[in-house]
């Protein structure tokens, strides 16, 4: 028996589902950083294998034929999506393994290869559209330092920014700050709790 696994990789949550004769099986996840972050093919590898070995247990199955993962940065980042492949096809393993862009997934889910535009927004922000003549267009994606634009990363940090712009007397108080205060602690830890960390989904 032989099964087809599909993968949903956000940098919030990772979404799987395993095809095999015997019926449809569905696990989730924490997600990672993105493939453009640093060390995005192994970080996302590592939460990939983490719900595909739990649905082939599942399953009762020692390998998935076909892969196919829709990945956060995939596009910004193809020879990390290339080597997350190469990872899997050893690590699962796999007989094939395709990796793209969790955009270019949704656009495909939503209107089957049809002409379209699709906006994904989440953690980070894409807006992927195919034209009549199979022309492809790709709107921000570019990360939470340089772009996605209202996405949850970016007002996330807006937030926590007008904060600390209150803390130090560069802008006035608001409510966040109280908010932020109740669930941080000492606003001054602030860029030593969030700064570092590479995943915006925090």
């Amino acid at each position: 028996m032989t099964g087809v696994l599909a993968v949903d990789l956000g940098k919030t949550g990772c979404r799987a589902a395993l095809w095999t004769e015997a019926g449809r099986f569905d696990a989730e996840g924490p997600g990672a950083a993105g493939l453009a972050a640093w060390n995005g093919a192994v970080t996302a590898e590592h939460a990939i294998l983490a719900v595909a070995r739990k649905l082939l247990q599942q399953a009762g199955l020692a390998c998935a034929a076909t892969v196919g993962i829709g990945a956060a940065g995939a596009l910004s980042a193809p020879a990390a999506a290339q080597e997350l492949a190469e990872r899997l096809l050893v690590a699962l393993p796999a007989m094939r393994v395709a990796v793209t862009s969790d955009a270019v997934t949704a656009h495909a889910g939503a209107l089957a290869g049809e002409p379209g535009v699709v906006i994904a927004v989440g953690t980070g922000t894409v807006a992927i559209g195919v034209g009549g003549d199979g022309t492809f267009t790709r709107v921000d994606g570019c990360g939470p330092w340089l772009g996605d634009d209202g996405s949850g990363a970016w007002i996330g940090l807006a937030g926590l920014r007008s904060v600390l712009r209150a803390e130090d007397g560069r802008g006035p108080p608001t409510s966040l700050y109280a908010a932020a205060l109740a669930r941080f602690g000492a606003i001054a830890d602030l860029p030593a709790l969030i700064g570092g960390d590479a995943n915006p989904a925090r």
